[in-house]
């Protein structure tokens, strides 16, 4: 595992130094254990070093690039990954930073998805039979329980939302002609 974690520092300090060319399938090869197994300290360096490197890798232009995006922006969106799956929202300020700082309007949204699919794995549901647009948090107003929040299944109708089975208001002009007066 030291031997990958020296490639990769090495690919992102060849930038730097002018040192040797990397290829990037080899960088890919040497990155998909250290992401795909258990994470150790090292790992987690790396994978925090790859997310703050503000670079370029010097790679071989011959050789086969991803397609979507630079691979800069590849490896640090696959390190963003490798983070919140292992460690949940332990960097969340480091994603931020890189979600607002990047020119990448792609990695910036997959930046953004990460972090909300993993609040969303942290958060447990409170009641699987209710769906989950229909939930919202209201904070009780007695004294033992204002520190407490409950969750609520809400009904929605014409855009206003309300607590089922409490009788909502109606105005005059809802009850009809024969009701009005």
């Amino acid at each position: 595992m030291t031997l990958v974690i020296q490639a990769l520092k090495g690919a992102m300090a060849a930038a730097a130094t002018g040192a040797r060319e990397y290829e990037w399938e080899n960088l890919m090869m040497e990155l998909w254990p250290l992401i795909s197994s258990p994470l150790t300290p090292e790992a987690e360096r790396l994978l925090l070093d790859l997310v703050r490197f503000d670079g370029r890798l010097r790679l071989v232009v011959s050789c086969d690039m991803p397609h979507s995006m630079p691979p800069e922006e590849m490896l640090k969106s696959l390190a963003v990954q490798a983070l919140a799956r292992w460690t949940g929202l332990d960097y969340l300020h480091e994603m931020l930073k890189l979600q607002m700082t990047t020119p990448s309007s792609s990695l910036a949204s997959l930046i953004g998805d990460v972090i909300q699919k993993t609040r969303d794995s942290l958060t447990p549901a409170s009641n699987s039979e209710v769906v989950k647009e229909d939930v919202e948090e209201v904070a009780e107003t007695s004294p033992q329980e204002a520190m407490r929040t409950v969750r609520r299944p809400l009904a929605k109708e014409r855009g206003m939302s309300y607590l089922p089975g409490f009788r909502r208001r109606t105005h005059k002009w809802e009850r009809g002609p024969a009701m009005a007066r």
